[in-house]
């Protein structure tokens, strides 16, 4: 009975590690982990920035390619490159928010703690943007109960990926561009992070081997 009662709660906390770290689950706020669509269509997204000269370089390149991306924006960095975020604005980017400081405990947030980091980037982003921001994807992918409640209460449209570069990690632009290129599919939203000195190489080499394969890139627009 004892050995039973340890497997059941192990089950237990694994199903709740699963539900926490799979946005895809759906199981506490349902995200929108790939497009409607069934043509060649796919969006390219980027977390964790502004970050100065690299997310410079990343805009350079998108303009170079006359493609537009999705950015979700952490609001301590907002304040610190404002012109950035008005420049993708201006040059057809979406914008999303991604927390006011990306901070680790950022899950473990009480309700009212997570809506005062939300409201706070909110006040930052759309005095740029000219429009109320609704394109909301959680730090470090994580769902819970409290975030499910912060989506519904804010009415936000939480973003997820089916296509992770796997770039923190692998630091290397050929290998995260032949991973992401392998597992291209129509409808595909793919994570990226703009804060990385190789992040400009890396989207040139995907947005490359996306055009050889007749793909189109388009900013996320969940109207």
């Amino acid at each position: 009975m004892v050995v039973l009662g340890i497997c059941l709660g192990l089950g237990v906390l694994l199903a709740a590690f699963y539900a926490s770290a799979s946005m895809r689950a759906g199981i506490y706020v349902r995200s929108i982990c790939r497009l409607n669509a069934t043509d060649k269509r796919i969006a390219i997204t980027f977390d964790d920035g502004p970050a100065g000269n690299a997310t410079e370089l990343v805009l350079n390149v998108l303009k170079d390619f006359g493609t537009q991306a999705t950015f979700f924006c952490v609001g301590v960095r907002v304040l610190e490159y404002p012109a950035l975020v008005e420049r993708m604005v201006g040059e057809g980017h979406a914008v999303g928010l991604h927390s006011w400081a990306h901070g680790n405990g950022y899950p473990l947030k009480s309700y009212r703690a997570m809506r005062y980091d939300t409201e706070r980037t909110q006040d930052a982003l759309e005095p740029l943007l000219g429009m109320r921001v609704q394109l909301y994807r959680p730090p470090f992918g994580v769902t819970n109960p409290t975030i499910g409640r912060l989506v519904r209460c804010k009415g936000l449209k939480c973003v997820g990926w089916n296509i992770r570069s796997f770039d923190t990690f692998w630091r290397n632009p050929g290998k995260v561009s032949r991973r992401v290129l392998r597992k291209l599919r129509p409808g595909a939203i793919v994570l990226l992070h703009d804060r990385l000195p190789e992040a400009a190489e890396t989207l040139r080499l995907i947005l490359q081997g996306v055009i050889a394969r007749g793909y189109r890139v388009v900013p996320l627009d969940l109207e």
